[in-house]
């Protein structure tokens, strides 16, 4: 019998290109070699970016009704969209996405091209040294700060020290690789997905960032004194994701972690709360109505 080594070549798809794109009110619509993308603008601060695969356009009522000022101009590489603050260039190859100010300072910036596979959606963004990254959700985790860990996002909101946040709302299961298999770098990894929706809000402080994300969900509705209170837990606000911790020093930490991701309104449940620590539970679910 004959032996020998039998060498089976790889496939890749082709790389993404940008073919053509128009603009429509306050959002750009893009063509692309294996799809769509669009750009709504919601200030000149914050934008959505979606790319699906089906060659679709969404369409549907302005989540700014009011006219952005933004402009669009197109050269051989790429297409770059101007608001006051933020400048977004996509590569026409590779449907690389980045931002910058208007002096040409990164702000956020794509590292790779979208990996797809079947329910699995991948690509990496940069992670200067300097940066820092806070969020994913109310978290038990006493390490507030993410870079070198990898999480899986109870909420996938991302907020980085270099003036901006993002926030994922495609349907998926989601985990942030941020800076540990590669320093300079995080990975966004999307499984149970099948297209790319994210908002983007430019700060550049924290406070302006949250500011911009209001735009988008609305000011919470004023509470009633007597909602400071123990609630049955259909008493709770729809706002108010309920906290159920293990222990005192997790529902801190929770609270800490979901106020960096976007979370304005949290609940304390009791019913876990060792009777020894009672009390102080109590006292820490003061600063949010508890369950």
């Amino acid at each position: 019998m004959r032996s020998g080594v039998l060498l089976l070549a790889a496939t890749t798809l082709g790389a993404a290109t940008l073919t053509s794109s128009f603009r429509e009110g306050n959002t750009v619509f893009l063509r692309l070699s294996d799809g769509t993308a669009q750009v709504e603008w919601l200030s000149d601060s914050s934008f959505r970016f979606s790319r699906n695969w089906d060659g679709n356009f969404v369409w549907g009522l302005a989540a700014n009704p009011q006219p952005v000022v933004v402009s669009v101009t197109e050269t051989a590489d790429s297409l770059v969209i101007s608001s006051k603050y933020v400048a977004l260039t996509i590569a026409k190859q590779g449907v690389i996405v980045s931002t910058a100010e208007p002096n040409g300072a990164v702000i956020m910036s794509d590292a790779s091209e979208v990996e797809l596979q079947d329910g699995f959606i991948a690509w990496e963004r940069s992670a200067p040294l300097r940066a820092r990254f806070f969020g994913l959700g109310a978290r038990a985790d006493s390490n507030v700060e993410l870079r070198g860990k990898k999480v899986a996002a109870k909420k996938p909101f991302l907020l980085s020290t270099l003036g901006y946040a993002e926030l994922h709302v495609a349907p998926g299961d989601y985990s942030f690789d941020v800076a540990r298999a590669k320093p300079d770098r995080y990975r966004i990894e999307a499984r149970h997905a099948n297209k790319i929706d994210y908002y983007f809000f430019y700060g550049p402080a924290p406070k302006e960032v949250f500011e911009q994300l209001l735009l988008l969900n609305g000011s919470i509705a004023p509470l009633r004194p007597s909602q400071f209170d123990l609630l049955k837990l259909s008493e709770v606000p729809k706002e108010a994701p309920v906290l159920s911790s293990a222990s005192l020093a997790d529902a801190i930490h929770s609270l800490i972690n979901g106020s960096l991701s976007g979370t304005p309104l949290m609940a304390l449940s009791l019913d876990s709360a060792p009777d020894a620590l009672r009390r102080r539970a109590i006292q820490l679910g003061s600063v949010s109505p508890p369950g």
